[in-house]
């Protein structure tokens, strides 16, 4: 019986099962350039099935992550695969896990790889949708793991069954599945479903051959009017040679408005990916070929979808495609409607405006040139951070870049381990590499990784905390510890209160060691407080953060991370809110060993002043 069934609801923290299924193993992160901080890096694998491949990463507005991926037997990605869902809170502690079977083929839906699509509301509700033997499944777990609903997918008329695709979710919890089967296993019949943050049902679409709207869907996007937009690949008969785009749009009612497919009987062409614009349209993107010879010609496009369908013009993307293939790995739009492409084995991120006009490439920093780009992220200033799967060097691995506005390189960083493998068929286009931004302007990636040289794929999770250190230290350097360096801290995020971004990170710390982190808003100095190595470097009323989850342990590369409530900062007998012009000051105290005597120690101190 699956984790997480009805029957056995998922608890928030990790019991016995979950533990032996789900194997953290933490691991340091690759020192960044530039401005880029890593708070932490996790990685983790499924035992029942090791090769774990992450799919998404969904900030929750708590300050923690899910992450949903899908676990397969080997590293060939063949057969079933358990659709793996692990919840992890702001300091990257896992809490809890889920997981289901996703089939791969039933001998029914010729469907050659298992599917999953992921998507969280406003309050943390995570929301799932897989394949399963003869139907899909619509799952919602809350934000801490806990079972709130489950339902299945009706299947199309004709066919025997459905296997879901992509799932979109608004901020208010109403959901949008689209799925597919086969009439006689030729012809691809869709099923689209509304379902409220309940679960229930609120209307069903089927369309297949008979219908003149044929197609597999690859995506799905809810409208600023609860409209449904589905795009994807039209295809008369999975055996043919030619297939063709589509998309349409239904009311919020899940009535047909329109359906459009490009004017071709030849070509394989497929809408791969798609995003929403400020204005609500629709941006998608295709590439392929015209006849059925791959390479001697190729094309790329995007275009622009409307309530009332395509609008005129688009950008011919064809240029860019790499020599190898035809295949694209990702598209973004951006605040300004500007949008991102990334293609196969092109070092560059492709742009064009609002209006499908071209824009300068912006190539990736040099010694990358093998890099494939396969995640691209607008941020809000107008720029943008991507992560592309690398094969050099040695080991391989994958490489994370800021641009600006302009194009230029912020900061890079190195990820080694796995080289991620991108998945992209005609049935539903997916990679291992995802990128997201939380609540609190934070940065969260997932990769592949095999840190224990195991030759097992591991999902990995780490998060960044963009911009210098703030604040400044005093009170050190700290007394050595057993490492035989002092122990620092750094203040990292942004001193100004309003963004209430503002985190604490402790280095060469005694690896698996307590921390207990502190705050006054008076500095001190007290030599050895009750025999302790180390020095208090605090003064007045101190108070210690000793909520869930706040007394840290140190990771294997010595560190330890809080992430601040700048509204909760403990005092002896309550709690502060933090205020402009105030100066904060942290330090942290550990358990230590010297020469076989249990002690304790201190680090350095620093203050900040909020802004």
């Amino acid at each position: 019986m699956p984790v997480g069934s009805p029957s056995h609801p998922q608890t928030p923290m990790l019991d016995s099962r979950l533990a032996a299924a789900l194997i953290l193993s933490i691991g340091g992160a690759t020192p960044a350039v530039a401005q880029v901080q890593s708070a932490w890096n996790v990685q983790y694998r499924h035992d029942a099935k090791p090769h774990l491949y992450p799919l998404e990463v969904l900030p929750l507005p708590n300050g923690g992550v899910v992450t949903v991926g899908l676990a397969f037997a080997t590293s060939s990605r063949q057969g079933d695969a358990n659709v793996v869902v692990a919840g992890f809170d702001e300091q990257g502690e896992n809490l809890w896990s889920w997981t289901d079977v996703s089939v791969a083929d039933n001998g029914t839906l010729l469907v050659t790889k298992p599917m999953a699509s992921a998507g969280v509301d406003a309050a943390g509700n995570v929301y799932i949708a897989y394949g399963g033997a003869t139907t899909s499944s619509v799952v919602s777990l809350g934000p801490d793991g806990a079972m709130r609903w489950q339902n299945s997918l009706m299947i199309p008329p004709g066919t025997s069954g459905c296997a879901a695709t992509s799932i979109d979710v608004t901020p208010a919890g109403d959901v949008r599945v689209a799925a597919f089967g086969f009439e006689n296993t030729t012809w691809p019949a869709m099923e689209i479903e509304a379902f409220d943050a309940l679960g229930s049902r609120t209307w069903a679409w089927s369309g297949g051959f008979n219908q003149g709207v044929t197609g597999i869907p690859h995506g799905v996007k809810i409208g600023p009017n609860g409209e449904t937009y589905v795009y994807g690949q039209n295809d008369s008969s999975i055996f043919a040679q030619y297939y063709k785009t589509f998309a349409m749009r239904l009311d919020s009612a899940g009535l047909l408005v329109w359906y459009d497919d490009l004017a071709t009987n030849a070509g394989q062409l497929a809408y791969r990916y798609g995003d929403l614009a400020p204005n609500g349209d629709l941006v998608v993107a295709a590439a392929g070929w015209v006849s059925n010879f791959p390479g001697s010609d190729r094309v790329a496009y995007a275009h622009r979808f409307g309530p009332s369908g395509r609008i005129q013009g688009g950008a011919s993307l064809s240029s860019y495609l790499p020599q190898c293939c035809g295949f694209m790995r990702e598209l973004k739009v951006g605040a300004g409607g500007e949008s991102y492409v990334a293609f196969d084995s092109l070092p560059e991120v492709v742009r064009f405006d609002a209006g499908g006009a071209l824009l300068p490439t912006w190539p990736m920093p040099a010694g990358t040139a093998d890099a494939d780009i396969m995640a691209i992220l607008p941020t809000a200033d107008g720029g943008a951070i991507v992560s592309a799967a690398r094969q050099l060097p040695t080991p391989s691995g994958t490489v994370d870049v800021r641009f600006d506005a302009a194009g230029a390189v912020v900061w890079t960083q190195e990820r080694f381990g796995q080289f991620p493998v991108g998945v992209d068929d005609e049935f539903a286009p997916r990679t291992d590499l995802d990128i997201a931004i939380d609540a609190r302007g934070n940065i969260l990636l997932a990769n592949v990784s095999t840190s224990d040289g195991d030759n097992e794929q591991r999902s990995g999770i780490q998060k960044l905390i963009e911009g210098p250190a703030v604040g400044g230290n005093y009170c050190g350097p700290a007394p050595v510890n057993s490492t035989g360096a002092p122990a620092s801290i750094r203040a990292l995020g942004s001193d100004a209160r309003s963004a209430d971004n503002l985190s604490l990170l402790v280095a060469d710390l005694p690896v698996g060691t307590f921390v207990l982190f502190l705050a006054s808003p008076q500095t001190g100095l007290v030599v050895g407080p009750g025999g302790s190595q180390g020095n208090l470097c605090l003064g007045g009323h101190i108070g210690r953060y000793l909520g869930t989850n706040q007394i840290r342990r140190a990771r294997q590369n010595g560190t330890a991370y809080l992430q601040l409530d700048l509204d909760l900062i403990p005092r002896p007998l309550m709690f502060q809110s933090a205020a402009v012009g105030e100066t904060w000051n942290f330090q942290a105290t550990y358990r230590d060993t010297v020469g076989g005597m249990a002690t304790s120690n201190f680090t350095d101190g620093v203050g900040v002043q909020m802004r």
